[in-house]
Parts: structure tokens; sequence; C-alpha cells
């Protein structure tokens, strides 16, 4: 099994073997200890030290039902510590079936293509792409 590594900042992607301790280790449990190994406490939740991690529990690509779930986490803005949802549906038995046990995001992207909507009225009318640093500042105003 392997970890997909998604840099946003060189926009370059990488492989790394699964830690031989993880094996058995899948969704959230994994979320937390890559967030754990690689992610320090004091770390801003918006900032680019944080990580997007998704990650399929080890079973996730066998037959067995209701096991091919996939896990999102990140640290949160809310709590400041890590918080996990999950989803049924293929993805998390396709990455399996890839060998990938999880894809983590990390890094900072600068401009974002992000498309305004109704939801967070400050941003609406903006042009694409917006800066980063506008929609921190748009989201930390509004939220």
């Amino acid at each position: 099994m392997k970890i997909l590594r998604v840099n946003m900042t060189t926009l370059k992607t990488s492989f790394e073997a699964l830690p031989e301790a993880w094996k058995m280790i899948g969704g959230k449990g994994l979320i937390a200890k890559i967030m754990n190994r690689e992610v320090p406490p004091g770390v801003d939740p918006l900032g680019p030290e944080n990580k997007l991690i998704f990650a399929c529990g080890p079973l996730a690509g066998t037959l067995a039902p209701q096991l091919g779930r996939l896990s999102a986490g990140a640290k949160s803005p809310l709590t400041q510590g890590i918080k996990e949802a999950n989803v049924g549906g293929p993805a998390g038995q396709k990455m399996d079936r890839l060998g990938i046990r999880a894809v983590v995001v990390e890094g900072d992207l600068e401009e974002i293509a992000f498309e305004t909507s109704q939801d967070v009225p400050n941003l609406c009318g903006n042009p694409v792409p917006l800066k980063r640093s506008q929609i921190l500042k748009v989201l930390k105003e509004t939220y």
C-alpha cells in the first residue's frame, strides 16, 4: 500500500510506502497518525502547514459490505483538533484497488480558481481566480 502526496506549492505528486506499522490502520485512525506525525499542534488550521487527508480502510477494496468508506480529515479551525468525516460509495474501494491507502494534500496554492456562491455573499461578484489571501480574509470576516 502507498500514500499519494499532492504538493500544491510545487504542483507535483509523489508516492511513498505506507509504514509497516500502519498496514492495518485506515480511515480516521490513519488520518490521526499522519496529522500527529506531520502537523505541529500550533499550526494555523487555515494555513499552508495544515494538511487535507483522504484515507480508506484496510478492507476497502474487498467484497466485505460497508467497509469501502472514505474518510477526509484535517485540523479544524473550530476546535483546533483533528476533525474527520466519511462518505460511502466507490471512491474508497477504487483507491484501495489502486494500492493507495491515503491521499495527503499539502502546501499552498496562491491563486485558486474559485467559483463564488450565494453561501459566501462577500465573495460574490469577484473575478476568478482569487488569491488565497482574499478568500481567507473574507471567510474570517464572514464566519
